[in-house]
């Protein structure tokens, strides 16, 4: 059996996504299963160990050669993970017979074997009074599924539809199983070890990670004064470096953190890639950072997380960790999914550099710091 996944188009989710792709791989072990990515997401399937093939291609503007030989590889079933029309749409024009997906942006059409999508299992409801009716509803008393789940659950009806016996896994949102699956292979871990030796960092020097950006909108990021006070609090008490890294286009921002920051600073910014990025989230003590694909990332190598929420939900796209707290204040506007706020960002202005400082000495408590040996 051939079966073609269509990952993600976000990092965060990408990540989020690895359990499902490893119960394909459990559940259909005999399986050729190929990941079509695209180029900025790739780096995170590059070593997956539950993938036979990769398939790199920007789908809104796939290469004739790359359609073609998908075509070619005459995949038996399609998994398509983004919730998108133009995702189902090539799977059809590929001509694969199955093709498995969430029934949303009505694309159900192009589907072989739909998903129903039920918005209220996946979404916390925005505060409203509480009336006989909303109780019955269970809307004061239910708790939102995980991103995880979301992604799992398809895989799980796809892998049963496609003959595969094996029961469905335990899935236990505390401890965070399944777990995330994000190799870091040693040659991306010897570039790190190579980068902070040549900025003079002892491998036992302790290092706290920062991430500013959030690449869906300004609404999602934490003001980078409070950001910048919080990283100083820590790194004097662990006697740490802060080091900064960015996305694509927030050379700026980083930059501007930085300035901001007293203690010492190692400021890379968007320089690495992927696989580099997932080996530098590795080696640290602790992160902070905004609700974006690298706190994803950092959740997944096994990091301390401590993450700032505001506009977007908490419970369904929290990181899937045990060693990560979630810092909010939300207003009774939150989750409102924007990308700017229209009002005055008081779900993100809400929340304090101490908020912050105490929520990492709590988690560090927990976890033993340090959290990594070098």
């Amino acid at each position: 059996m051939k079966l073609l996944v269509k990952a993600p188009n976000w990092v965060g989710d990408c990540v989020m996504a690895t359990p499902a792709l490893a119960h394909l791989r459990a559940a259909l072990p005999t399986a050729r299963i190929t990941m079509l990515a695209r180029p900025a997401t790739a780096g995170l399937w590059a070593a997956h160990p539950h993938l036979d093939e990769m398939i790199v291609a920007d789908d809104r503007a796939i290469p004739a050669a790359t359609f073609k030989h998908l075509r070619r590889e005459m995949f038996d079933a399609a998994i398509l993970l983004p919730n998108s029309v133009r995702s189902a749409w090539l799977a059809w024009r590929l001509g694969i017979p199955r093709r498995f997906g969430y029934s949303r942006g009505a694309r159900a059409w192009l589907l072989t074997d739909p998903l129903t999508f039920r918005r209220r299992e996946w979404q916390t409801p925005t505060p409203q009074p509480v009336t006989r009716r909303s109780i019955r509803a269970g809307r004061h008393a239910r708790m939102p599924r995980h991103m995880v789940e979301y992604y799992l659950d398809l895989a799980v009806v796809a892998a049963k539809r496609l003959g595969a016996t094996l029961p469905p896994p335990v899935v236990d949102r505390e401890r965070a199983i399944p777990p995330l699956v994000l190799p870091v292979s040693d040659q991306a871990r010897a570039r790190v070890s190579d980068l902070l030796t040549s900025e003079h960092i002892n491998k036992n020097t302790p290092l706290i990670g920062v991430h500013p950006g959030a690449a869906y909108g300004g609404a999602k990021r934490w003001p980078l004064d409070r950001m910048a006070r919080a990283a100083d609090a820590l790194a004097s008490e662990l006697g740490a470096v802060v080091v900064i890294t960015a996305g694509p286009g927030e050379k700026e921002l980083a930059a501007a953190l930085q300035a901001a920051i007293s203690a010492r600073t190692l400021n890379l910014g968007p320089r690495l890639d992927l696989m580099a990025l997932a080996a530098l989230l590795e080696r640290l003590v602790l992160f902070v950072g905004n609700d974006t694909g690298v706190t994803h990332m950092a959740a997944a190598v096994g990091t301390p997380v401590v993450v700032v929420f505001g506009p977007m939900d908490w419970n369904v796209t929290r990181p899937w960790s045990a060693k990560a707290v979630v810092v909010r204040k939300s207003p009774p506007c939150a989750p409102c999914f924007l990308r700017e706020c229209p009002l005055d960002h008081r779900c993100m202005l809400a929340v304090e550099a101490g908020d912050v400082i105490a929520a990492a000495r709590e988690l560090l408590a927990r976890c033993g710091a340090p959290a990594h040996e070098s």
